[in-house]
């Protein structure tokens, strides 16, 4: 018979090869979903935007969120904004602060989608705080960040609408939405 047609059959070690390796992935991805909380603080943060969003109430007149990046959470005191608000005879129900390290339009843009809009409910006034370029379409996309953290994968169809992107990018977005493993390599890594 020739050696070109007979059936390729797995050596006894590969599928136990394989399926370790599987096993090593997976069991990594459960510790990651586990105790990705404690890998940072932004990490932690970008955890509690579900919750942070739950609080504003469809509405709400008098409802504010501070959203932006690190230069918004840096430079925006929301206990003394809620104070001066208050001493100038405005109450405010609901102010919270959502401000993920890094991000930029394409992560602002999610978040609002995924966490305001598909439930009806937007905060009163939004204070979007940003430099540069980040407010720019233009920005650069993180795939790795906005697959794992801010977007959906049907938010992946808009961002193409309006940007180009390559099918690695595409891989890199739908892996990191898929395995925390792939999206926290960098911050395990350092």
């Amino acid at each position: 018979m020739d050696p070109i047609s007979q059936p390729i059959r797995p050596r006894p070690g590969e599928l136990l090869t394989v399926v370790a390796v599987l096993a090593v992935i997976l069991l990594s991805d459960v510790i990651l979903r586990i105790a990705e909380d404690r890998l940072s603080g932004n990490i932690a943060h970008i955890n509690e935007i579900d919750e942070l969003s739950a609080e504003y109430q469809a509405n709400d007149p008098d409802s504010i969120l501070f959203m932006g990046n690190s230069l918004t959470n840096n430079g925006v005191n929301a206990s003394i904004a809620r104070d001066l608000l208050r001493d100038n005879g405005n109450a405010v129900t609901t102010m919270n602060k959502i401000v993920p390290d890094a991000t930029t339009i394409w992560s602002w843009a999610c978040i609002t989608d995924n966490q305001f809009l598909d439930r009806n409910v937007l905060p009163k006034t939004v204070v979007l705080g940003f430099g540069w370029n980040q407010l720019s379409d233009q920005s650069r996309i993180l795939p790795t960040r906005l697959g794992a953290f801010f977007c959906s994968t049907k938010d992946l169809l808009t961002i193409r609408e309006h940007k180009p992107l390559t099918s690695t990018e595409i891989g890199e977005f739908l892996t990191a939405r898929t395995l925390r493993t792939y999206a926290h390599r960098e911050t395990v890594r350092n």
